[in-house]
């Protein structure tokens, strides 16, 4: 039953999740940097990205 998770089809369907992930989550940072400035770097200190 578990066997499909390691393929080499599902480690790129993971890979590819990862890599949009990681690009929405960068663009969504970079929009409350813009929109909560200062507030929002002190949260980032206090916080892990994910």
């Amino acid at each position: 039953m578990v066997v499909w998770l390691w393929t080499w089809k599902s480690a790129l369907v993971w890979l590819a999740f990862l890599a949009i992930m990681l690009v929405q989550v960068i663009s969504e940072e970079r929009r409350l940097h813009r929109d909560f400035g200062d507030e929002y770097a002190a949260y980032r200190r206090r916080t892990r990205r994910f």
